[in-house]
């Protein structure tokens, strides 16, 4: 467990120094990090709280800036209004516009000023790289614009994204920004969308998934947290939530098998933000309240369905889909906070907002165990960025819990790199999970004739994850041999788990992309008996790589969601062929590629040719 010293925690919110600055040095005590917040917690007054669920633009603390135009205005510096005003006016969040930035001495001069202010801010900014990016597209700072996202996903590469994303987060970094409100996970779907564009990946939700992730994980690197956005989804829309009400007429279930995709991607990674889109979502919530406001789309789908935990913010509320619907925008800011907001960004007036929050809270409109809910949430997020410990437990390794993420320190701790690649025996507790799953009784094969494949393997999340599979003994070794061969080279594998885990039901293993072998099943659309069934062919990176067969009633496929990809004339993750080191690893070692047939393609797949 991470633990932090409890005085460097409390420095967030109650020292006059930066976010990542102790008080003093001379407090020994040491807690878990639940209490280290719930102390912290208990000694914030009301307005400290309600201030943590501000992130604000500097113009807002200054009454000077009220009716101005502020890109004309080119609020650079904190001035003593500023001060004045947050003094009672605590923030949680800054984010800083094209206009508040001149030159690398003026921004560094102004991150640092900002950071002092009441709440220990985190400074904030959109850089997503392409049109949208502060610094890049300032001419006064001698930064290269990475380009759009759009372009960049063309090349199917993620490691593309990567880099891209760790440029950005390394000059952000340096300028004294904590949180990008990047990448965008949108699917563009909609060649008539004027917002998205070539902002987003693509317009194949898996192609964009790993995208995401890859961005999220270059920004971590660099020491920059992410921000995915702009949930539920803005890459079906017309309009621009900008200048007013914008819409998407899809129901859930087709939110769900496609702009959900790169959503639930960043969140399985771990992503502690996610920001909410002014689009309303009629045929999922039966009214044109904007998602940003609506708690089916914030508690019943984000939270509940798709188990997102960490902190939910909503797109600036200075917004035309929110200002034109609601005149009123305080009512506006607790009707978010009501639906399941953690942070408002930019309100109109943030002054009135703040009080009337804390008005609503005083009335009993709005509990403050409401308000805690998101503060911890909040405080725990802004907790995760001061620590650098590296997580070096190895109970995964040695429970050999497949599906987790280890760490180098980790891999030492349990006896080093080579421990990790080994076929052995299948033990009890493996062999009971495959009963009346991947394993059938049979007169073939049986236990002695299979043996269990532990592995690691890299991602584009750039971890390392730990896998298993069962297979053949006559071929184990052999196995064992080119994955770690693919481990050494980073060669990406998204997921290596026994297919029990989905009830060996293949179509299901296959959608979830994941890599396996053995499974005592038939040849998908016959009844002969497959090299799988014997352990003797091996399936990877399944969704992206599929099966296809052409019959005279049409074109089978599986999995059935992977039909894009049975076009293999352009670039994607994943993607196998006879370039790809898969490929040339499992041939040379003699196995067949399905991609090589006629007859049909089995892209995934490599099956040894047993010497007669």
């Amino acid at each position: 467990m991470i633990k932090m010293k409890f005085w460097m925690f409390v420095a967030i919110l109650f020292c006059g120094t930066s976010l990542f600055t102790a008080c003093s040095d001379d407090d020994d005590i040491t807690t878990s990090p639940s209490d280290e917040i719930e102390a912290v917690m208990r000694n914030m007054t009301l307005r400290e709280k309600i201030g943590q669920m501000f992130y604000i633009r500097p113009e807002s603390l200054d009454p000077d800036a009220e009716g101005k135009v502020y890109a004309e205005l080119k609020m650079q510096e904190v001035n003593d209004n500023m001060r004045s005003v947050n003094a009672q006016y605590p923030v949680g969040g800054i984010i800083l516009y094209a206009h508040n930035i001149n030159d690398e001495a003026q921004l560094l001069q102004f991150t640092s000023q900002l950071h002092q202010l009441k709440g220990q801010p985190l400074l904030c900014i959109d850089e997503e790289g392409g049109r949208v990016a502060r610094i890049a597209n300032n001419t006064n700072f001698n930064i290269e614009n990475v380009g759009k996202m759009g372009d960049i996903g063309e090349t199917g590469d993620p490691e593309n994204v990567y880099t891209a994303a760790n440029t950005i987060g390394t000059y952000l970094k340096k300028y004294g920004f904590d949180v990008d409100f990047a990448p965008v996970a949108d699917v563009n779907t909609n060649p008539d969308n004027i917002v998205i564009g070539l902002r987003a990946f693509s317009d194949e939700p898996y192609v964009a998934a790993p995208m995401v992730v890859s961005y999220l994980q270059g920004l971590k690197d660099a020491g920059i947290m992410g921000c995915i956005k702009h949930y539920p989804g803005h890459g079906d829309t017309k309009a621009d939530t900008h200048y007013g009400y914008a819409q998407t007429l899809k129901t859930w279930e087709e939110i769900r098998d496609c702009e959900m995709i790169p959503f639930r991607a960043g969140i399985n990674w771990g992503c502690q933000l996610i920001m909410t889109a002014h689009i309303s979502v009629p045929n999922v919530t039966d009214t044109d309240i904007p998602a940003t406001l609506s708690s089916i789309i914030l508690q019943d789908k984000l939270r509940q369905e798709m188990g997102y935990e960490n902190v939910i913010i909503a797109d600036a509320m200075e917004m035309g889909a929110i200002t034109k619907q609601y005149e009123d925008n305080t009512e506006a800011v607790k009707l978010g906070i009501k639906a399941g907001l953690d942070i408002i960004l930019n309100p109109m007036d943030f002054r009135e907002a703040f009080d009337a929050v804390v008005k609503a809270v005083y009335t009993g409109e709005i509990s403050e165990q409401r308000i805690n809910e998101s503060v911890r949430r909040i405080l725990k997020m802004k907790r995760s960025m001061l620590s650098t410990t590296v997580d070096a437990d190895a109970t995964p390794l040695q429970k050999w819990t497949a599906g987790t993420t280890v760490s180098n320190e980790a891999i030492q701790a349990y006896g080093g790199i080579d421990k990790c690649f080994a076929a052995e025996p299948i033990p009890d507790d493996v062999w009971e999970r495959m009963q009346g799953k991947t394993y059938q009784e049979n007169p073939y094969i049986q236990r002695d004739d299979l043996r269990h494949i532990r592995t690691l393997h890299w991602d584009y999340d750039h971890k390392i994850h730990i896998g298993e599979m069962v297979v053949n003994k006559q071929i184990a070794d052999v196995v064992v041999n080119i994955f770690r061969q693919l481990y050494d080279a980073k060669y990406p594998i998204q997921r290596m788990v026994l297919p029990d885990v989905y009830n060996a039901d293949d179509e299901l293993q296959m959608r979830d992309n994941n890599t396996s072998s053995f499974c005592y099943r038939t040849i998908s659309g016959s009844a002969t008996l497959s090299k799988h069934a014997r352990g003797l062919a091996i399936d990877v990176n399944t969704l992206y790589n599929p099966y296809y067969k052409d019959r005279e009633s049409g074109r089978y496929v599986q999995p059935a969601t992977a039909t894009k990809f049975c076009d293999r004339t352009w670039n994607f993750p994943y993607k196998i062929d006879e370039e790809d080191l898969c490929y040339k690893l499992f041939t040379e070692a003699g196995f067949e590629w399905g991609g090589s047939w006629t007859s049909c393609k089995d892209y995934q797949h490599f099956e040894y040719i047993e010497k007669e």
